[in-house]
């Protein structure tokens, strides 16, 4: 279980991630990739997100966020947009 992670801690893969404790669990996804990624996405379309998603797990994203601990209804933010987990 991972709990009381250090808001320093940061995970070098395809892109990074950090955790914000200090306001419930922020994740925060940088790197180029999902900058990249993030730049074709259409926050208001079903089909769009759908492929972000599929996207995220196949950069590795969504099983690092799980290995961190991530709940449903954590907030992950990725480049300028901030999410809401779903499991």
């Amino acid at each position: 279980s991972h709990c009381g992670f250090s808001s320093s801690r940061v995970y070098t893969f395809l892109s990074s991630i950090s955790t914000n404790s200090s306001f419930g669990n922020i994740f925060i996804v940088t790197g180029r990739a999902v900058d990249r990624l993030m730049g074709r996405i259409n926050i208001e379309d079903n089909e769009s997100m759908y492929y972000l998603q599929k996207s995220l797990k196949n950069m590795g994203v969504e099983d690092k966020l799980k290995e961190l601990g991530v709940h449903e209804g954590d907030t992950v933010k990725i480049s300028d947009w901030e999410l809401e987990w779903y499991n």
